[in-house]
């Protein structure tokens, strides 16, 4: 498609492939559809397709959000929608060549455990601790989304809390392609989306998603999403819980300062940082309330 992980990726050593195919105008694996129950973008949509489009921009502000916060505008001219979430990992031990867990196998260490891990995960590591970096990856999370693939035995629907196995790593078998993404159309709900990365268009050290259903002013339900801190796109469950518990005990079920700074607080929850990223942790805290207060303040905007 853009060729925007593929090309940097042949020159590291990442990809060694025999053939390269060209699929981004392949016919079906384009275009963005608005329906009554169901937004569809194809997997070859670009990102600049995906912030230009007005109406989408408004319906899913959360996801362009994310999308326009991707790399520079050149890149977002032919990076497209699957590439940014079926990038492969960016640890820079394993770009690097090291005979790391996930290059060398089960006998492999983590060279991030011992050595630099600033830009590694806080969350979830286990064996490896290479972060999620794909932006619309959290966004796609909050927003409930499914990730349509097509093989030799037919479609398959894959949500995206199942799409990854591991950063870098998805469900997608190598006789399937993402043919495109659905996101549920829900009404009154109100969405925002947050990063904190060294430059603009860097890759996220921290970023959150957050999606949170109102009926008139009271709150319905809230999903948050982090991405950079985990090797996957990770729901925060436990301050999804507190945020809904707290706003419950408050007149008409309001969201305070307060309450968005205890359950920002709570996104981190089992955090264990490595000796370089400590610093992830406030990241996280601090992009997870932003996102929370910018959703919250939209109902009235």
């Amino acid at each position: 498609a853009g060729g925007t992980d593929v090309q940097p990726g042949i020159r590291q050593g990442v990809y060694a492939p025999d053939l390269v195919v060209d699929i981004a105008r392949t016919r079906g694996l384009g275009g963005i559809s608005i329906g009554d129950h169901v937004i569809r973008d194809g997997a070859t949509v670009t990102l600049s397709e995906l912030t230009r489009h007005e109406h989408l921009r408004a319906l899913l502000p959360g996801l362009c959000e994310a999308a326009d916060l991707i790399a520079t505008r050149q890149i977002r001219n032919v990076a497209t929608v699957a590439g940014d979430l079926a990038q492969e990992k960016r640890c820079w031990f394993f770009r690097s060549g090291l005979p790391c867990y996930k290059n060398g196998g089960m006998s492999c260490p983590c060279y991030a455990v011992m050595g630099d891990s600033r830009h590694h995960a806080i969350l979830g590591a286990g064996r490896c601790a290479a972060p999620c970096v794909a932006d619309l990856a959290p966004a796609l999370t909050a927003l409930d989304a499914t990730v349509i693939v097509q093989g030799l035995e037919g479609e398959r629907r894959i949500p995206m809390a199942e799409f990854y196995r591991w950063s870098g790593e998805t469900t997608v078998s190598p006789v399937e392609i993402i043919v495109a993404i659905e996101v549920p159309r829900i009404s009154s709900v109100t969405q925002a989306y947050e990063k904190y990365a060294q430059w603009r268009g860097d890759f996220p050290e921290a970023s959150a998603a957050v999606r949170l259903e109102w009926n008139g002013d009271t709150l319905r339900s809230a999903r948050i999403s982090l991405g950079g801190v985990s090797p996957l796109p990770m729901r925060a469950v436990h301050a999804e819980k507190s945020l809904m518990a707290q706003a419950a005990r408050t007149p008409a079920r309001t969201l305070t300062d307060e309450i968005i700074a205890d359950a920002a607080r709570r996104v981190v929850y089992g955090a264990l940082p490595l000796r370089d990223n400590a610093a992830k942790v406030d990241m996280a805290i601090s992009v997870a309330a932003r996102a929370l207060r910018r959703a919250r303040d939209a109902r009235h905007a």
